[in-house]
């Protein structure tokens, strides 16, 4: 036990979370602190203690012990069962252990050196009922990965206790500090800190998580996740919503660039007469090069069509639409202008012509992908390219426990942490339109 763990001699409960970790508290603050600790710590189950023990100094009128789940890892809704509950532990008017209870947990040791995170994660979470500082650990000591399991381990044992508002603000403000690192790693692996921050009810964590994981739905990594139902299904209809309005914004993006016709070519009708409204074949012919131009624009955009590389594809056309934003000599370069005169020849005027006339285009679409490459994310995508799009817009009605539908299927989620019979345990484990998309606020 840490040596600036509280100790209180007057605690009239016994928790035991390994054989070498005890701690004595007040069932007062427990039950005032958690739902389960009221159902364990029910004073009619308080043990009687004799007028000797009381003489003696025992105080201790109930004990608990952390012991291993029967149903660890049974999957349920998208939510996993704990690894470990408490279970309350009969005694005697001594305020001795009696009758046949679980072996209590070893000391949790691996390497001989290191405490295994469930343990750590109790004990904070104990520490933090008495107002102690939780400590997710250090991201230059112990990496991003690290913290996020011991934040996520954390999480679990408020949960089970169903308080996890607990340890909320204090993750979510350590994790929210590490700024950039924190919002990387969100970005490249979003799966897990979808199912984080939604346990955590974080609006920020779940805010962030909800672009990239909207941004990343084609690829492999969120289809596998969608697959083995890994996620709440609060997670996967706001999820499989905005990515369903990327996709769809991906494809009008498209159908725009492929259908678009500078106004130079245009041509108004009045009277049909050629002479009068410039539409006969002379009128035309004069704008020959920049039909040449528009028809070598847009089979590169049909090849990249063709080839999936819009919103079929595992960036939902991300790269693609970055090369249009890039223009110049990103894509359509001298070197492929050159591979199109070797099929039709021209003068060197002629080429040049048909060069800027291009770059003509190139202008024009930049400025029709410029909203889907939008970055609505906290990632500097200037300094840390996330290879996905990171426009989506996270409104009100996208936090699903804050929602009338998504409020009984989130507390779902946060009950099923909880331990496994009310009686023995104290708690219970049961079994749009695109344009939406970039924000519309109005």
């Amino acid at each position: 036990m840490d040596n600036d763990f509280p100790h209180f001699p007057d605690g009239d409960v016994l928790i035991l979370i390994t054989s070498s970790r005890r701690y004595k508290l007040h069932s007062s603050i427990l039950r005032r602190s958690s739902p389960t600790f009221a159902a364990l710590l029910d004073e009619q189950t308080a043990t009687v203690l004799s007028k000797n023990a009381r003489k003696k100094g025992v105080t201790t009128r109930f004990r608990l012990h952390l012991v291993d789940y029967e149903n660890a890892g049974y999957r349920e809704g998208g939510v996993e069962a704990p690894t470990h509950v408490l279970r309350r532990i009969p005694l005697d008017e001594n305020g001795s252990a009696v009758g046949d209870y679980p072996d209590l947990l070893g000391d949790a040791i691996e390497n001989g050196r290191v405490v295994q995170q469930f343990v750590l994660a109790w004990e904070q979470v104990l520490g933090a009922l008495y107002n102690r500082t939780i400590d997710i650990g250090d991201n230059e000591r112990d990496g991003i990965d690290y913290i996020l399991e011991s934040a996520g381990t954390i999480l679990t044992a408020a949960e089970c206790l169903n308080s996890p508002t607990i340890v909320t603000r204090p993750i979510e403000a350590s994790l929210l500090s590490l700024s950039q690192v924190l919002h990387r790693s969100i970005a490249s692996n979003p799966t897990p800190w979808l199912d984080f921050s939604f346990r955590l009810r974080s609006k920020t964590l779940w805010k962030e998580s909800l672009i990239h994981g909207a941004g990343r739905f084609n690829s492999p990594q969120i289809q596998s996740a969608l697959a083995s139902h890994d996620l709440h299904p609060s997670i996967v209809e706001v999820l499989t919503k905005k990515a369903q309005l990327l996709k769809t914004l991906s494809q009008r993006t498209q159908s725009n660039l492929l259908s678009y016709y500078p106004e130079a070519l245009q041509r108004t009708k009045t009277v049909g007469r050629a002479d009068r409204d410039s539409i006969g074949r002379a009128s035309y012919a004069n704008d020959i090069m920049q039909w040449v131009a528009l028809s070598v624009w847009r089979h590169w955009l049909a090849q990249q069509v063709s080839a999936d590389n819009t919103h079929h594809a595992a960036d939902m056309g991300f790269e693609f639409f970055r090369l249009i934003s890039r223009a110049g000599e990103a894509y359509l370069d001298r070197n492929q202008l050159r591979q199109f005169h070797d099929y039709f020849p021209m003068s060197l005027k002629g080429e040049s012509v048909v060069e800027n006339r291009v770059s003509e285009l190139k202008a024009e679409g930049q400025g029709m992908v410029r909203k889907v490459l939008e970055n609505h994310s906290y990632l500097d995508v200037e300094k840390f390219p996330a290879g996905h799009m990171t426009c989506t817009w996270v409104g009100p009605e996208d936090y699903p426990w804050e929602t009338q539908s998504g409020a009984g299927a989130a507390g779902d989620g946060r009950s099923a942490r909880g331990t496994a019979e009310p009686s023995e345990f104290g708690g219970s484990w049961g079994g749009e339109e695109a344009q939406s998309v970039l924000g519309s606020q109005a």
